[in-house]
């Protein structure tokens, strides 16, 4: 799956010199697809397929990217609710469809949000500085055992922004820390690439690339099963963790 989103990534790239229209230099719109996430190599973490919705703004001074699963995550979870009440103990029906009914998510996105601002632009080139802040709801391994982990990300960023008619490519480079339900230090570093592209004044499409490393202390963690020990889970783990998303984008006239 993700080995697709990231083929729809470079096809973005491939597209942008077929397309002459100029959009303008600011843009803004409302994006849904899925978002697509898996551990790299040696890690107890789950794959993970769920619907993205978000909001994007670009203009010449400012980046704004906020987003979050919610709009999709909570009826899903009511509808687990109602099933439930009748007699059926399953999962939320989207989240047990996407990824084969499996109880652990991996990595889930809850809430996230990115702003810059830029230190130099002349319209084809933009560079820009700022920061993010995300939640993730994962469910890592530790000595054979999974179990929930909420971690708030928060840290610097900075970007570079390349325009060409209605191509948009951006980069961005982040590191920071994380505060978690067992640990408070927990630090980072990433990479993100995004490629988006009008298909008309309406709509258009995107594709987002994202690798960050991290270090979990999970020192806090006591289990209530007897089989393990708290002292197991008094460890530190790196993760690096790749995400891909792709769908389509609204345009909202600025």
């Amino acid at each position: 799956m993700y080995r697709a989103l990231s083929a729809a990534f470079i096809l973005l790239l491939l597209t942008q010199p077929v397309l002459a229209e100029d959009y303008g230099d600011s843009s803004a719109g409302i994006y849904a697809g899925l978002s697509y996430f898996t551990p790299l190599p040696d890690s107890g973490i789950n794959d993970f397929l769920y619907p993205d919705i978000g909001f994007q703004l670009d203009t010449p001074k400012h980046f704004l990217d906020v987003g979050s699963n919610f709009p999709v995550l909570i009826p899903d979870l009511l509808a687990s609710a109602v099933r439930f009440l009748a007699g059926t103990d399953a999962l939320p029906p989207l989240w047990g469809a996407l990824n084969g009914d499996e109880d652990n998510p991996g990595r889930m996105v809850i809430m996230r949000g990115n702003y810059r601002y830029a230190f130099f632009d002349n319209a084809a080139h933009k560079f820009d500085v700022g920061g993010l802040f995300d939640a993730w709801w994962m469910s890592p391994e530790v000595a054979g055992k999974h179990f929930g982990n909420i971690a708030w990300n928060l840290g610097p960023t900075i970007g570079y922004r390349f325009r060409s008619g209605p191509f948009i490519g951006h980069l961005m480079a982040e590191a920071g820390n994380g505060f978690s339900n067992w640990g408070t230090f927990n630090p980072f570093v990433g990479l993100q690439a995004m490629a988006r592209v009008r298909l008309g004044k309406a709509f258009g499409l995107y594709c987002r690339l994202h690798v960050r490393q991290q270090n979990f202390d999970y020192s806090g963690f006591e289990p209530n099963d007897y089989e393990y020990q708290p002292e197991q889970f008094d460890v530190r783990m790196w993760e690096t963790m790749f995400t891909a998303d792709a769908g389509l984008i609204v345009h909202i006239r600025l």
